[in-house]
């Protein structure tokens, strides 16, 4: 299952939940970048799920 999540900033970024079916915490997010040039997103980032919601303070800017 993927599921689309909001936006993370004002920059052209996505970022997607890829999970199983009822996988609960389980799965990984993956952040991508929209390339203005080549038309494309790229993979920026990806991040374990679980722990993204558990520890945000690893993710902080």
């Amino acid at each position: 299952m993927i599921q689309m999540v909001k936006a993370l900033s004002s920059y052209p970024k996505i970022a997607v939940v890829e999970t199983n079916a009822n996988s609960g915490m389980h799965g990984q997010i993956l952040v991508f970048e929209f390339d203005e040039q080549g038309k494309t997103f790229r993979l920026i980032g990806q991040y374990n799920y679980a722990d993204y919601f558990r520890n945000p303070q690893k993710y902080a800017n």
